[in-house]
Formats: C-alpha cells, structure tokens, sequence
C-alpha cells in the first residue's frame, strides 16, 4: 500500500520505499453520530431533534527503513517534518485513491525501532469534517481515464454529467453521500453575462437566490459560499442574502433575468462517507 501526502499548496509526497517508508495499512473509524434529543416530564422516551455526525479518526501503520544507523535518523526527522500538523494537509492511499481526506495528526506518537536501522510506527490523525472528498475536479473529464474517478464515486453510465451551460434550464449531478451546503461547504457559482435582476432557482431543494441589480455582457457574478461578488466587488447587500445548496442526486435548475448570451458554471467537490 502507497499513502501520499499532498500539501495545502499542491505539493506532493508518495509515500513509498523510496522516502524509506513501507505502508502496511491505512484505515478509518465508521462516522461517529450525534443525536440531539429532548425529553418531557411523565412521558415515555425522547424526542429525536435530529443527528450529525463528529469529525473523523484515521491511522496508517508504517515501516520505517534505512540504508544504517545514520540514515535511519535522518529518515526519522524527515517523518516528523512530513506530518508537520501545525497546518492541515491531504492524505489517501492508492487503494482508495480517488477520495482524500483533510487532516492532521490527531496526537504525538513514537518510532519503534525493530532491529538496527528498521523501525515501526503508528500516526492517529483527525478529520475535522466526518467526510472525505473527490479528488477529481469538475473540470475533469468523468472518463476511467482520468485516473481520479471509480465506480464506488456514483458516477450514472448512462447520464451525461455537465457543470457548465449556456442554457436556463439544466440539471446539476451531486454524486456525494450528503448535500453539498455553502454555508459549510465549498460551493463556487459562477455567472457571466447580461442580466436584470438575476435569479437562480434549484427547484430540488426550493432553493431561490437573486440578485437585484444588473450586469453587463463580459461581468461575472461569483456566488462563493455566503458570499457574493461582481467583477470582485461584494454584492451582498443587493441579494436576498441566500445561500444554495446541492441534494444528493440530480438538481434541476432554472435561471430568470438573463440578457443575451451568457455562461454559468460550478465549481465544488462531492464528498463521501
């Protein structure tokens, strides 16, 4: 088994035999749930005011080679410096390659040595989110192909998949295990074009958002989480001050307002349990 480590500015570190390192297993806890509940005096049981879930525990169980003694101390630094968790960083292995987790180390632990330059270790990390996320982006081709997608990542066969229209009505695939909020989530809309009191309706989950201004062929409208901006500059307090959100599945959405052509994409990840 290979793990590789990816920075938050894109750098990559496979770990493998090269780096000294020999991954003998990567796995996971089951998602933790948190059920809210209240109670009434003299009646039977509880009220279940709904459930979500806590962050994630993961580990990895290493072998940790050198050439010698001198060499294995090296390695051993090297092994610190990687998991350096005073900021998050991505890590998957290649057996489930296509879904990363965010993560640091959940707590300190200690290099083993076996005999001479051979060592065994185990890293707890934690995930401050319960789910893990696509690797491949939405502007990659949904082909085998790319190398970022597998069949467990509920991708149709038989449905075209777009994120991008120049059209008022389409439909938008989340191919997660849970609906994609832009309050918690990263959810990027982007809209170029003319338009007049712009409103963009995913009629799935009733979701209206609508801005009362007006833009010009060549601006772009970006609906970042709660956040929203033309050409760069916050509109927010020309819209309904409303937030989208993505079912699990198909979404079916309409524009209103739109002048002339125009373009509107989007731009998130799908996330797994």
């Amino acid at each position: 088994m290979i793990l590789t480590v990816e920075r938050l500015n894109g750098e990559k570190y496979v770990l493998n035999e090269e780096l000294g390192l020999i991954c003998s297993d990567f796995f996971y806890d089951s998602p933790s749930p948190i059920t809210e509940t209240s109670t009434r005096p003299g009646v039977d049981g509880f009220n279940d005011l709904g459930t979500t879930y806590d962050g994630r525990t993961l580990y990895a169980r290493f072998y940790l080679v050198g050439a010698n003694n001198y060499h294995y101390a090296m390695l051993r630094h090297q092994v610190f410096k990687l998991f350096d968790s005073r900021e998050e960083f991505y890590i998957y292995s290649d057996e489930e390659s296509r879904k990363r987790w965010r993560v640091k180390c959940a707590s300190s632990y200690a290099i083993n040595r076996i005999a001479g330059p051979l060592g065994e270790f185990e890293v707890p990390f934690i995930s401050k989110s319960p789910y893990a996320e696509s690797l491949g982006t939405l502007q990659q081709d949904f082909t085998f192909a790319e190398d970022v997608w597998a069949f467990a990542q509920n991708i149709p066969l038989k449905t075209p998949l777009k994120y991008e229209y120049t059209i008022r009505r389409f439909s938008i695939w989340n191919l997660g295990d849970t609906t994609i909020d832009g309050r918690h989530h990263d959810l990027k809309i982007f809209y170029t074009g003319a338009s007049k009191n712009l409103t963009i309706t995913n009629h799935t989950t009733g979701d209206v958002w609508r801005y009362d201004g007006t833009t010009n062929a060549g601006d772009t409208i970006v609906l970042d989480g709660v956040f929203a901006r033309k050409n760069g500059d916050t509109i927010f307090g020309q819209t309904n001050r409303k937030v989208m959100t993505l079912a699990v599945g198909e979404n079916e959405f309409q524009l209103a307002g739109t002048s002339g052509k125009f373009k509107i994409q989007f731009d998130f990840r799908f996330l797994y349990l």
